[in-house]
């Protein structure tokens, strides 16, 4: 059998996300967790003291995703890697499987499966962009190597 492997490198600020996708015709995909982007801005979590306003406009629209996003911030690890499972065979039944974004970890998995990764640090739009213009030339950038195989 002949396999096709391509991949990509991924550096993400403190706010950036990836929503819940899938790698369609992908045997497997695996990631690589190069910088987890420095524990001190993943303990800055969410700013407790910002609006529910502030947080769906930081999270790019007003939508129930940034509430829901802002809600698994909250008792999640930030930065985390999550994979939806299905509970029940034959259901609409879901949960999710948490992987923190460990430097030096090998994740694989079936490319079929929907997964998503939180962001280290959500709030207010103005505080996330002065955390970013602060940062965003070193240490805070989460690196991570991602990629897919066809067989």
């Amino acid at each position: 059998a002949e396999a096709t492997i391509t991949g990509s490198i991924n550096a993400s600020p403190p706010s950036g996300y990836n929503t819940l996708h899938d790698h369609g015709t992908a045997t497997w995909s695996a990631v690589y967790f190069v910088d987890d982007g420095g524990a001190d801005v993943r303990q800055g979590g969410v700013d407790e003291s910002a609006s529910e306003s502030e947080y769906r406009s930081s999270a790019g629209a007003d939508t129930p995703v940034a509430a829901d996003m802002r809600e698994r911030q909250q008792r999640s690890t930030p930065g985390a890697l999550l994979l939806r499972t299905q509970m029940k065979p034959f259901t609409q039944e879901f949960g999710v499987f948490e992987i923190e974004p460990c430097p030096g970890r090998l994740v694989l998995f079936p490319g079929y499966v929907p997964h998503a990764v939180l962001p280290r640090c959500i709030g207010p739009a103005s505080a996330v962009a002065k955390s970013e213009k602060e940062t965003l030339d070193a240490p805070s950038l989460r690196i991570s190597v991602a990629c897919n195989c066809v067989i």
